[in-house]
């Protein structure tokens, strides 16, 4: 069985879902406040094509961060709210929006 993560490797780029969902990630993760591009941390989401983001700042997230988001991620398309994803793992959960807070007082 293929898992979303795998999903996602192998969706076809003109799926209009693709795009939509890197952004999610890219911007569930806030790579935006590790991007160099001016118009991404005005925004404070990603501007750029999320496949870049991800795959040049995606590396750098701590790894409960990335598995917080990997878990957020799997929730919203399965479609099931923030606070039952939470339920399901606390800690990874609390490690993105911990990891949130850090990067929105950083562009204060």
């Amino acid at each position: 069985m293929q898992n979303e993560t795998d999903a996602l490797k192998d969706d076809d780029e003109n799926d209009p879902a693709f795009f939509p969902c890197l952004r999610f990630l890219s911007d569930m993760g806030s790579l935006w406040g590790l991007c160099r591009n001016p118009a991404c941390g005005r925004a404070r989401r990603c501007k750029r094509d999320p496949r870049f983001c991800l795959r040049r700042y995606g590396a750098l997230l701590p790894p409960d961060v990335h598995a917080g988001s990997q878990r957020l991620y799997r929730g919203w398309i399965r479609g099931k709210s923030f606070d039952d994803v939470y339920d399901e793992a606390p800690d990874e959960i609390a490690a993105v929006e911990e990891w949130n807070k850090r990067m929105q007082a950083r562009l204060r």
